[in-house]
C-alpha cells in the first residue's frame, strides 16, 4: 500500500538481502520444522499481500480482520481516518507479485516469526479533493518485508490445519464470522479471539527497505543479555514478550494520535494514566490539523523493570514516526509541513503483576480485561459489570508518560533491563544516507530536475558512495511525497547535512520558493 512504501538508498545501492541464499536463522526453522510447507506458507503470504491491497483503497480492514495483529490494524484505521478527513482515495491496479522469499526466522518464547520480503509491482493514483496538489501516482517497483507470527501448539491435540486465509469459519467453533470483526477481532459465537496466531500465522507487522535495514541495525547494537533480561521481566505476565509489548505500544500511540486529530480525547481514556491524560487534553492543537502521510517506521523497546517499591512492570518504547501534517478548513487543506519529517518519542506503558488473574480482553480493543465484557464508552474508568478501574493498571497495560526520544530518561527501577540505549535508536543510518535523501526531497520540492539539478545529484552520489542510476527512482518518490526529511540524533553531524541540502537548492542557480520553504523548515526544527 502507498501509504508504507518510501524505498530509499537501499534500492540506490541495490542491495539484495537475499542473494546469498536463506540466511542460518531460515535452515535453523526449515530444519527444525520438518511439517512446514513453504508452498502452502507462500499461499498465505500471497492472498495476504493482494487483500492488503484491496482493503486499502477500500479503506477497510474488515476482509482482513481475521488474520492482522491488533497493532497492524489499528495502524491501518489510523490512517483511514486521516485520509476519510482529507476525502483521499487511492486506486491501485497492475499488481503484481515478482518475488517472496524467507528473510528471518525468530522465536522468542513459545511466539515464532518469520520475515518475508516481498518484492512486486504496481500502479496507483492517489487522488485528494480537499487539496488536488497532493495528488499523485504511477507505476514502481517496490519491497517490502512482511512479519508473520505464531504461537506454539499448547498441546499434542491443537488444530494446525486452520486457514485464516481461505476460510472465513471461526477457527475454534467452525461458525462463520461476521464481515465486521471490528477491533476485538472476536467469534460472536463462541467469544474467540481469532487473530492470537493460535490458530494460524498472523500478518503483524509490514516494513520498508530502509526501516528493516535500520530495525536489524538496532538489533545489532541491542544488548543481547538486557533483551534475555527484559524477557524475563515480561514473562510474569502471560503471553507477553518484547514484540508484543512493542506491538501493544505501537497501537496505543497511533489510538493517541487518532485521539487528538478528532479532538476526542476520550477515545484514549480507557488507557490511559490520570497524569498522563491530563497533559495530552490540554496539548490537543488548535485548529484542525490533520496528517496527510503518517507511518510508523518502527517501535523498539529501550528498558523494562520492576518499578521501585511498587508490584509493577514497567517498558518503555521508542517509536519513530514519519509524517506531514495539513490544516483543514472548510473542507480545504493547507500545508504545515512543506515535506515529510521523521520524530522519535517514548511511550512509557506499566501494569501491576497478575495475581494469578489471567486477562480476559485487551483496552486497547474495547475489552474488560477482568471480565472479558466490551467497553461500550470510552469515557468509562471502571468496567461497569465487574467494577474494575480501567487506568490503574491491574489487569492491564496503561500508558504513564509520552515525551520526545532527548527528553527520556530511564525510570529508575529494580531488576531493570536495558536493551537499547536511547542515543543509539536515531544513530541507524549513515551521515551520507541522511544526506542523500534530504538532497533529493530539496531538489524535488518545486516538481522540477534541471540538467544542472541531475549533474549535481549524480556527482554527490557517486562522491558518496551511490549508485547514480537510482536517482531518478528517488526523485520520483520524492516528487510523490514518499521520502522524509531525517536527521541523526547528533546535532555536531546536522551541519554538513545541512550545508548539502542548501547546495542542493543552488544547483540550478536560484532556489525555488518551495526550495526555500523546506529549508526554513529544516533550520527551525533541526537546527538548534
Amino acid at each position: 500500500a502507498q501509504h508504507q512504501r518510501t524505498n530509499t538508498v537501499h534500492q540506490t545501492r541495490r542491495v539484495s538481502a537475499e542473494s546469498s541464499g536463506p540466511p542460518a536463522s531460515v535452515k535453523e526453522f526449515l530444519k527444525q520444522n520438518p511439517d512446514f510447507s513453504l508452498p502452502e506458507f507462500e499461499g498465505r503470504v500471497r492472498k495476504a499481500f493482494f487483500d492488503i491491497q484491496e482493503a486499502w483503497q477500500k479503506k477497510s480492514m474488515d476482509p482482513v480482520r481475521r488474520y492482522v495483529s491488533d497493532a497492524l490494524y489499528q495502524r491501518f484505521t489510523t490512517q483511514f481516518l486521516m485520509m476519510n478527513l482529507l476525502e483521499q482515495t487511492n486506486e491501485l491496479s497492475n499488481i503484481r507479485i515478482q518475488r517472496i522469499w524467507l528473510q528471518k526466522a525468530e522465536r522468542e518464547g513459545d511466539i515464532q516469526t518469520l520475515d518475508v520480503g516481498i518484492q512486486a509491482t504496481l500502479t496507483d493514483r492517489f487522488v485528494c479533493k480537499t487539496n488536488p496538489s497532493l495528488n499523485s501516482g504511477g507505476t514502481e517497483t517496490f519491497t517490502e518485508y512482511w512479519s508473520f507470527l505464531r504461537k506454539g501448539k499448547k498441546s499434542s491435540t491443537a488444530d494446525y490445519t486452520r486457514d485464516m486465509y481461505h476460510s472465513n469459519d471461526c477457527p475454534s467453533c467452525s461458525a462463520p464470522l461476521p464481515e465486521d470483526l471490528g477491533e476485538r477481532g472476536q467469534c460472536p459465537y463462541c467469544r474467540t479471539v481469532v487473530n492470537t496466531g493460535e490458530f494460524d500465522w498472523v500478518l503483524s507487522e509490514i516494513t520498508q527497505v530502509e526501516d528493516y535495514g535500520a530495525s536489524m541495525a538496532l538489533e545489532n547494537r541491542a544488548s543481547g543479555g538486557g533483551r534475555r533480561k527484559a524477557q524475563e521481566v515480561l514473562s510474569a505476565i502471560p503471553g507477553q514478550s518484547v514484540q508484543s509489548i512493542e506491538d501493544q505500544a505501537s497501537n496505543a500511540y497511533l489510538q493517541i494520535l487518532s485521539a487528538i486529530v478528532r479532538k476526542e480525547p476520550q477515545g484514549m481514556r480507557r488507557f490511559t494514566g490520570d497524569t498522563l491524560y491530563t497533559s495530552l487534553e490540554k496539548a490537543i492543537p488548535p485548529g484542525n490539523v490533520v496528517y496527510n502521510r503518517l507511518f510508523l517506521n518502527h517501535a523498539t523497546l529501550l528498558s523494562a523493570g520492576m518499578a521501585e517499591s511498587e508490584n509493577k512492570i514497567r517498558a518503555s518504547v521508542a517509536i519513530k514516526m514519519t509524517y506531514q501534517r495539513v490544516e483543514l478548513t472548510n473542507k480545504r487543506t493547507q500545508l504545515i509541513d512543506r515535506a515529510l519529517y521523521t520524530k522519535s518519542e517514548v511511550l512509557t506503558l506499566e501494569r501491576a503483576l497478575p495475581q494469578g488473574q489471567v486477562s480476559k480482553g485487551s483496552l486497547l480493543m474495547h475489552q474488560c480485561p477482568a471480565c472479558g465484557a466490551g467497553i461500550q464508552d470510552s469515557l468509562d474508568t471502571a468496567c461497569p459489570y465487574c467494577s474494575t478501574v480501567y487506568t490503574g493498571g491491574t489487569h492491564d497495560w496503561v500508558a504513564i508518560e509520552l515525551v520526545p526520544l532527548s527528553d527520556f530518561a530511564r525510570p529508575k527501577t529494580e531488576s531493570s533491563a536495558r536493551i537499547v540505549k536511547p542515543k543509539h535508536f536515531d544513530q541507524l543510518y549513515d551521515v551520507k544516507d541522511y544526506a542523500l535523501v534530504n538532497m533529493m526531497v530539496v531538489l524535488a520540492a518545486d516538481g522540477l530536475y534541471s540538467d544542472e539539478e541531475r549533474e549535481f545529484a549524480r556527482e554527490v552520489a557517486k562522491s558518496l558512495g551511490f549508485n547514480p542510476e537510482g536517482l531518478e527512482s528517488l526523485f520520483a518518490q520524492a516528487s510523490a511525497g514518499r521520502l522524509g526529511i531525517r536527521m541523526p540524533h547528533q546535532v555536531a553531524k546536522r551541519g554538513s547535512i545541512f550545508k548539502l541540502m542548501e547546495q542542493a537548492a543552488r544547483a540550478d542557480g536560484r532556489i525555488d520558493p518551495a526550495e526555500q520553504a523546506i529549508l526554513d523548515e529544516v533550520r527551525k526544527s533541526y537546527m538548534f
